[in-house]
């Protein structure tokens, strides 16, 4: 039979492996009588190329047991496998065989299959040793050390790759101008984006490849330049599923939640269908805006087409998006009809967490564990912080011992902020000070935790000397650091401190106040009924900011009964908007408490006749002088 040469079994396994049929190769690969090296390359290659990085590794194995001399053709499909898996260990076995065996100066494929082998494995100094060695070098060989710079952040040195391969007199190709659009992305930088799109269409490449449009759409999304993106589009005499889809993603990702539904419903127009992806981006943008209703119409959708069913990510989204629209009986009811990945899980978890039901969150963790579903950091992350909403101290050490068994928390400062975070909430300062022995190297995210914490308890003297540990182990305080250290002032009334360190973050760190700092310094001086200080300091906003200040002044103004500072100040908020109630509200309270019943009266006719019902919806509470006012 055919099968019994072995030639054209080889040819019939490499036929089957192109077509996805591994399980027809694998058989073929069993009845054939004699193999040779060929045969074993072809097996090894197709389960590398369909993704199925460990039987390629296992028939590898096998190779050596049975007695074959693996060659190039084999070493370049395993360090791809290798690369794959991120076995580091087995991939420097093969570097060592090969260098053995003298491979490397022969053959261009071979070094930059083992160049991308060791980025893969995040080993890109190693991957860089083996492209100084290579005798030569071609396209390939640049474009994948310079995707093992760009997906592993040192963007510059992918961009100096980039200028060395033109001296070299190397021609770019599509992959090498993919990958200067992802470096430009990284960076954020618009005007290296701009140069990189300006020699794509020098070498005329975005007539012929439509993926490399799609690139540079998603290049000027991420850096912000939604018109060069629309331009690059609407350009495009053909649009596909994938291009739509990344334009949709940039305006969702950057806040026009309504463009991005647009979008949708225009491509929709257009006969183009939506992907997965898509849907995950639409369903974003709805979250974004809290389209509830446009929301509900895209899930019914996407039941429709059965995409559901397989998609973590796409159950994901679904259950996020309910959450962000408040709807969470309707994100539950979706977790509750299938099995739902740990991600769907947490999503879940915290869309509770952040709508303030800390109980229903919990109870949600262990119905989780209850169910086999193993939680991760996001997982503990979101218990953490619901244990610390309700004071759950003893949940919360429950949770750490679980953290602690699992080694989490090594690398995972974001997890290690969470806990203490929960500790502080929780009063129990001595385990997080615990915490903080076993875990020496601090960063600025845990300063600001700890901090935090001592200034709720009114410790403004250990948030002084937490500033000072921090500079004295070289990290640099920022705003979120000033705004707590202003806190403390204000919880403890330190007002000369307040001042010091008011005038420090500008002078000596170079930070800008925010307008958390200018509050902070209002509710300051208006606690200590300086109000001079705080008229002079308003003085000192741009008059388009000085709205919450003026609000938090009124406030403080109630307190001292000072009838003509709080009527200096609500002059002011009417010349912003004649229709914030709390305004009225605030003035007719002075004017009450010193006994002016008639000024107070004229304040709530003034009130009626503006139509001052209610305060807008696009302004947002925040508290000062433990009052509340509008931003």
């Amino acid at each position: 039979m055919f099968y019994k040469s072995t030639a054209l079994g080889n040819a019939l396994i490499n036929t089957y492996a192109k077509c996805g049929a591994l399980a027809k190769a694998e058989e073929l690969f069993y009845q054939l009588p004699v193999r040779n090296t060929v045969t074993w390359n072809t097996l090894i290659g197709a389960y590398t190329q369909h993704g199925s990085a460990y039987d390629a590794l296992s028939y590898f194995e096998r190779m050596q047991e049975q007695g074959f001399t693996p060659n190039a053709v084999t070493y370049i499909s395993v360090l791809k496998a290798c690369g794959m898996v991120k076995d580091i260990q087995k991939g420097e076995e093969i570097h060592v065989e090969i260098g053995r065996q003298g491979l490397l100066p022969k053959d261009a494929v071979l070094g930059t299959s083992l160049i991308y082998m060791y980025a893969k494995c995040g080993a890109v100094f190693k991957a860089k040793t083996v492209f100084d060695t290579l005798p030569s070098r071609n396209v390939v060989t640049w474009n994948v050390i310079m995707n093992a710079y760009a997906d592993h952040g040192l963007n510059d040195e992918a961009f100096s790759c980039f200028q060395q391969m033109q001296y070299e007199d190397l021609l770019p190709t599509v992959a090498t101008f993919k990958c200067m659009l992802k470096v430009c992305s990284n960076l954020k930088s618009l005007e290296k984006g701009e140069a990189i799109h300006k020699m794509i269409e020098r070498y005329r490449l975005l007539e012929t490849d439509s993926s490399l449009n799609t690139a540079l759409i998603d290049m000027y999304v991420k850096c912000r330049a939604l018109e060069n993106a629309n331009a690059v589009f609407d350009k495009l005499p053909r649009k596909c599923t994938s291009t739509w889809t990344v334009l949709l993603q940039g305006y969702a990702e950057n806040g026009f939640g309504n463009k991005a539904l647009n979008i949708f419903h225009l491509m929709q127009t257009k006969n183009i269908s939506p992907d997965a992806v898509t849907y995950v981006c639409v369903l974003r943008a709805c979250g974004s805006i809290r389209a509830l209703h446009q929301g509900e119409e895209i899930h019914m959708e996407i039941n429709r087409t059965g995409l559901l069913e397989n998609n973590d990510v796409l159950v994901t989204a679904v259950i996020d998006m309910y959450c962000e629209c408040g709807a969470l009986s309707k994100a539950q009811e979706v977790l509750d009809r299938r099995q739902a990945c740990v991600a769907a899980w947490n999503a879940l978890i915290s869309g509770y967490v952040k709508h303030g039901d800390a109980d229903k969150a919990l109870g949600l963790f262990g119905k989780m564990i209850e169910e086999g579903i193993i939680p991760n950091a996001i997982t503990y992350n979101c218990a953490l912080k619901a244990c610390g909403i309700i004071g759950a101290a003893e949940v919360g050490k429950n949770i750490h011992s679980e953290i602690h068994k699992k080694q989490l928390l090594e690398n995972d400062s974001l997890l290690l902020a969470a806990l203490l975070d929960m500790y502080m909430n929780c009063g129990v300062h001595a385990a997080a000070q615990k915490v903080i022995a076993g875990n020496p190297k601090l960063n600025v995210t845990l300063y600001s935790v700890l901090m935090a914490g001592c200034a709720q308890v009114g410790k403004a003297s250990r948030v002084f000397d937490m500033v000072n540990d921090m500079v004295t182990e070289g990290l640099q305080p920022n705003p979120i650091i000033f705004t707590i250290i202003l806190g403390a002032c204000s919880h403890t009334g330190l007002v000369n401190d307040s001042e010091t360190w008011f005038e420090t973050m500008s002078t000596v760190y170079h930070i800008s106040p925010t307008q958390e700092h200018w509050i902070c310094m209002v509710d300051i001086f208006s606690r200590a009924g300086l109000f001079e200080k705080v008229i002079s300091m308003i003085g000192m906003v741009p008059p388009a900011n000085s709205l919450p200040l003026w609000l938090c002044l009124m406030g403080a103004c109630q307190q001292w009964v000072n009838v003509d500072v709080g009527r200096l100040a609500f002059d002011h908020i009417l010349q912003f908007d004649k229709k914030l109630e709390t305004a009225y509200i605030c003035m007719r309270n002075v004017y009450m408490a010193a006994g002016m019943q008639k000024e107070a009266a004229q304040v709530e006719n003034l009130r009626v006749k503006n139509g001052a019902w209610k305060d807008s919806e696009n302004v947002m509470w925040t508290g000062c002088n433990g009052y509340s006012f509008l931003q």
